[in-house]
């Protein structure tokens, strides 16, 4: 794995760590209303994992210096409702391809 896979790879995880750790510092009720929320973004995060492979370096030298990778997906999910996630995260990542 490159040094910007793993620089990535690194950005995910974080995000998603800080993501649940503010999601876990709320009221049970309202983790509860935003569990639609926080497993879609679970498994935004799992397919980016996935997908970081299939990247090349300078692919992932432009998602690197997104602000949130993990939110930018999911809106961009929000705004397909009728992709499956590893379709949102194709066509996601496809904007930033060569």
């Amino acid at each position: 794995m490159t040094e910007l896979k793993e620089r990535l790879l690194e950005k995910i995880c974080f995000e998603w760590e800080m993501f649940f750790l503010e999601k876990t510092a709320t009221s049970k009720a309202n983790i509860f209303a935003m569990s639609d929320e926080i497993t879609r973004k679970k498994w935004i995060m799992k397919n980016l994992k996935v997908a970081i492979d299939q990247l090349s370096d300078q692919t992932i030298a432009k998602i690197i210096l997104l602000d949130n990778l993990l939110e930018e997906c999911y809106r961009f999910e929000e705004d397909n409702p009728t992709l499956a996630t590893r379709e949102v995260i194709r066509n996601f990542l496809k904007k930033f391809q060569e």
